[in-house]
């Protein structure tokens, strides 16, 4: 009797285990997630600001020309 109770523990603190391993993986996979999305942000606010400099750069030729 002890000794399927003692499987039983084994199996269950496996079980737990692998249960705590997933939380730990989701986790770290969020924070990837949320890492790559603020990358991205970032990325695309530095090229709109380079646009917008073009922009006003090409503005100002335009009413030079004029």
């Amino acid at each position: 009797m002890a000794d399927s109770f003692a499987e039983v523990n084994s199996k269950l603190d496996k079980a737990l285990s692998c249960i705590r391993e997933m939380e730990e993986f989701k986790q770290k996979q969020e924070y990837l997630e949320n890492k790559e999305l603020e990358d991205s942000l970032s990325f695309a606010h530095t090229s709109k600001e380079g646009l917008q400099k073009k922009l006003a750069t090409q503005e100002i030729a335009i009413n030079e020309q004029v």
